[in-house]
């Protein structure tokens, strides 16, 4: 995700000035403008993790099942589609790329990061920071790979793991121990699909606002 947002933004500053020249003679919408480019990079994106996800995923050891795969790529791909709508919304606000990528990469990447759940368990997240963990899509992507992955299929032995408890440390059920983690169900795991998509969406209408009322080529 990060990675096609990096590489979008400074295509996006480039092509800034010639969609500006054509949206003033009527050849399209900023709307028309920014699906467009939304559906050729989740075209672009499909075909790529599709390629290099499964290099990673069984590199490290992930569940070899296809339905747990194709459930996890879901995912992904939502997520490296909300960073592209960011990657929109950025170019159309900021008046330059540099200052896009400054502005992104001190309030974007560090806090989606930061309060993704990973390094911080949502437990431990300042009650006045939670919100930011309950509408981050990588928090959200977090919470879905975790409860996908570490699912015990029925008729399968519990899987037993040592880890800390209520202050206690001891043998625990692992999927047990990652919904308490996670804050979650196994049942629920596919919320989070539609949460990202309506997150991602909500992005990419005001990506396309910004377009339409925001002009940096204005003297």
């Amino acid at each position: 995700g990060t990675i096609s947002f990096s590489s979008l933004l400074p295509a996006l500053g480039k092509r800034r000035a010639a969609f500006y020249r054509e949206k003033s003679v009527g050849m399209y919408t900023p709307a028309i403008y920014y699906l467009a480019i939304t559906v050729t990079e989740l075209i672009f994106l499909s075909v790529l993790l599709l390629i290099f996800t499964p290099i990673l995923y069984f590199l490290v050891g992930l569940r070899a099942d296809a339905e747990v795969f194709f459930e996890s790529y879901l995912v992904v791909l939502l997520v490296a589609t909300w960073f592209i709508c960011n990657a929109q919304l950025f170019a159309a606000l900021m008046p330059s790329i540099a200052v896009a990528q400054i502005v992104s990469g001190a309030v974007l990447l560090t806090q989606t990061n930061l309060f993704s759940g990973i390094f911080l368990p949502p437990a431990d997240i300042p009650p006045i920071y939670s919100w930011i963990y309950s509408i981050n899509p990588t928090g959200l992507a977090t919470r879905g790979l975790a409860l996908i992955q570490f699912h015990t299929p029925e008729g399968s032995e519990p899987v037993v793991i040592d880890a800390f408890v209520d202050g206690q440390f001891g043998a625990v059920d692992r999927q047990s121990w990652v919904e308490q983690f996670v804050d979650s169900k196994w049942e629920n795991r596919f919320d989070v699909v539609w949460q990202i998509a309506v997150i991602a969406l909500t992005v990419e209408t005001l990506a396309i606002l910004a377009l339409t009322f925001i002009n940096h080529s204005k003297r």
